[in-house]
C-alpha cells in the first residue's frame, strides 16, 4: 500500500523550504532545521563550535525565545545587551538576530528593526546566527516586495530593513572574493519548523 502524497499546502511549504536551504547554501550559508524548543541548544551549539565568547541577541529574538539567553550563558558566552554602545557591539563575537521574513528564491533572510542596536547585531559581530520561521519564508521576490510595501504604512515604521543573502564578501579588490570584509564571517540561518515559540 503506498502512502498518501502530503496535502498540497505542505508539500508547497516543504519546496520552499528546500529551495530557500538549496539556494541559501549556494552563498555560503550554514542552514539548519530545528523546532522551536530545539532552538536555544542549538544555537548555544553553533556558537560554541565557532569558538564565540560573547553575543548580543537582538530583541526580537530575545523576546520570541525567552530561554535563549539562559542557554547561552550556560554555554559560556557573555552576553551584551543590544543597547549597548556600538564599539561593544562590534566587539562581539557574535550576534543573533529573528529574520521578519526569508526569500526562497534568494536564499535570503530579511531582518527588519526599530533600534539600531538590534540591526548591528547583525552587521558588526564576525559570526551572525538568523532565527526564521517557517511560516515566514515568502517564495520570491514579488512576495517581498508586497511585505515591504504594507510596512511604508506600518506603525510604527521599521526604519532599518537589510536583505541578507549569505555572510558579507566584497571582490573589489583585484576582483579576488573575500568573505567577512565589511560584516559577518559566517552567516548560520535556523528555519524553526513549528513557528511556535
Amino acid at each position: 500500500m503506498s502512502a498518501e502524497p502530503p496535502a498540497p499546502a505542505l508539500a508547497d511549504a516543504r519546496g520552499t523550504a528546500a529551495t530557500f536551504a538549496a539556494r541559501a547554501a549556494s552563498v555560503s550559508t550554514d542552514v539548519r532545521q530545528a523546532s522551536a524548543a530545539e532552538v536555544p541548544a542549538l544555537v548555544a551549539a553553533l556558537l560554541g563550535d565557532a569558538g564565540a565568547g560573547s553575543v548580543v541577541v537582538d530583541s526580537a529574538a530575545a523576546a520570541a525565545f525567552p530561554a535563549l539567553a539562559e542557554a547561552l550563558r550556560a554555554a559560556g558566552l557573555a552576553l551584551v545587551a543590544p543597547a549597548a554602545p556600538a564599539p561593544l557591539l562590534a566587539d562581539a563575537a557574535a550576534g543573533v538576530s529573528l529574520a521578519a521574513f526569508g526569500i526562497a528564491e534568494t536564499g535570503s533572510v530579511v531582518l527588519a528593526t526599530a533600534a539600531l542596536g538590534d540591526r548591528l547585531a547583525g552587521m558588526l559581530p564576525a559570526e551572525h546566527v538568523v532565527l526564521l520561521r517557517a511560516a515566514d519564508l515568502l517564495a520570491d521576490l514579488d512576495a517581498a516586495a508586497a511585505r515591504l510595501r504594507a510596512w511604508t504604512t506600518a506603525d510604527p515604521p521599521r526604519p532599518y530593513v537589510s536583505f541578507v543573502t549569505g555572510p558579507s564578501r566584497t571582490a573589489d579588490i583585484e576582483r579576488v572574493l573575500t568573505i567577512g570584509v565589511q560584516g559577518p564571517c559566517a552567516l548560520h540561518v535556523v528555519l524553526v519548523e513549528d513557528g511556535r515559540c
